[in-house]
């Protein structure tokens, strides 16, 4: 015996067979990343840490919105060439 599916109990795991005109797996709306991390102080960044941050602030760099809008040939040269490498 089939059962009728919709997209919706086919994302659910509630139907036995998948409707034919669903996506596996269902599309997902993701926050665009910017929206998300640019607020975020630099030190929630991966390989920041205290003292990374300190010489970024020194810079005026405290946010990721400020660090992505900061040349590389400028931080570059206040931290080194191998920050980060």
């Amino acid at each position: 015996m089939q059962q009728d599916c919709t997209p919706a109990d086919t994302a659910h795991h509630s139907c036995s067979r998948r409707h034919p005109n669903a996506r596996w797996p269902p599309p997902v709306s993701p926050l665009p990343w910017q929206a998300f991390l640019e607020p975020l102080p630099v030190r929630a960044l991966p390989g920041i840490g205290y003292k990374l941050a300190q010489q970024l602030a020194q810079l005026g760099v405290s946010t990721v919105a400020h660090l992505r809008q900061q040349p590389l040939k400028r931080l570059a040269g206040a931290l080194g060439e191998s920050t980060g490498g």
